[in-house]
């Protein structure tokens, strides 16, 4: 297995939308999840459909 980090990416894919992905570690357990932040000009705002 390769030690890679977690490699974050982001794309505008129209005028008002972004496909947000990063990669899955080897080490990573199957039920991981992530929040998803986003931030513009102030307090950071949770765009997770569930938790967080």
């Amino acid at each position: 297995m390769e030690n890679l980090g977690r490699g974050e990416v982001a794309l505008r894919t129209g005028a008002t939308q972004v496909y947000v992905g990063w990669r899955m570690l080897g080490t990573d357990p199957e039920e991981i999840g992530f929040n998803l932040y986003r931030s513009v000009g102030g307090a950071a705002r949770g765009l997770s459909r569930r938790g967080g």
